[in-house]
């Protein structure tokens, strides 16, 4: 059987693998509610208000996870959304 530390790494690796993917869970759902709002034309909000109405602590924190989500900023995403919304295509 497995010795007493084994197991207790284990169970470590297990808790940080869980809340790493129960944090990757809820950036993607916090992120996809910020697409939604940059996508809006009628709303001209600060990207660090959008952050805090998606749930993100800081600009930084929702800066980074909504590009290793998207591929590329939150400005860059609202500066695309809002060309092809303008233009019709």
């Amino acid at each position: 059987g497995m010795s007493a530390p084994e197991r207790a790494v284990r169970n470590l690796i297990n808790r940080q693998l869980g809340f790493d993917h129960f944090r990757a869970f809820l950036n993607h759902h916090r992120v996809a509610e910020a697409r939604r709002l940059l996508e809006r034309p009628d709303c001209d909000d600060k990207l660090i208000a959008i952050a805090l109405d998606s749930g993100f602590a800081s600009l930084a924190s929702f800066n980074r996870a909504f590009r290793a989500i998207e591929g590329c900023s939150p400005s860059a995403y609202r500066a695309a959304a809002r060309s092809t919304a303008a233009t019709g295509s």
